[in-house]
């Protein structure tokens, strides 16, 4: 088993928010990131993350933006991911 607690961070912030810069901040390089909401405009900014890091497919398409298809997840990964975690951190906007 791993002793290392991994922790998943939920972004909802844009990356001109204080809160997202102290969020990203506090991120090891065994956590997720996901990026959901105005969080997904990290998408611009993180090109090669420290960490591993999601974006929510319908918050991508509904702002018009891209990211790798293996970066994007739906719904039901999102549950998944939060189930997956031993830490589920929520940092709103």
């Amino acid at each position: 088993m791993n002793d290392i607690k991994q922790t998943l961070y939920l972004v909802f912030s844009s990356p001109h928010s204080p809160t997202a810069k102290l969020s990203l901040s506090v991120v090891g390089k065994n956590d997720t990131v996901l990026f959901l909401g105005d969080g997904v405009f990290h998408a611009s900014t993180i090109t090669e993350p420290e960490f591993h890091c999601f974006f929510l497919e319908n918050d991508i398409q509904v702002r018009g933006l891209e990211v790798p298809t293996d970066r994007c997840i739906g719904y039901d990964a999102f549950v998944g991911l939060c189930e997956e975690f031993d830490n589920v951190i929520s940092w709103p906007k």
